[in-house]
């Protein structure tokens, strides 16, 4: 599951990136950067969801409960997380890089 995440959030970063530097200046660092931080961030989130599911499976609830109660759980936390890298990584805009030629 978390390398089935990670497989999907990569070329799906790589193409909004594509989108977004047909139309403006990127650095180079760019794609290493969002690479690094998509399969990170989804194998983090991934294994989060599913020891949480775990957890709810050894506590004795059927599937659908375990499912419902891990998204309502650790769901919560990925997306106030996931909203916090996004505000982080945000303040990089406001910075200008200086290309040396």
């Amino acid at each position: 599951m978390p390398l089935l995440v990670a497989g999907l959030a990569i070329p799906t970063a790589i193409g909004v990136l594509s989108f977004i530097a047909a139309r403006t200046d990127m650095s180079i660092y760019v794609l290493s950067v969002s690479s690094m931080l998509g399969l990170a961030l989804a194998i983090d989130y991934s294994l989060f969801i599913v020891s949480r599911f775990r957890e709810e499976l050894a506590a004795g609830r059927v599937v659908g409960e375990a499912v419902e109660r891990s998204i309502a759980t650790a769901g919560k936390a990925i997306v106030f997380s996931g909203l916090a890298v996004a505000i982080g990584l945000s303040g990089l805009l406001w910075f200008r890089s200086e290309e040396h030629t």
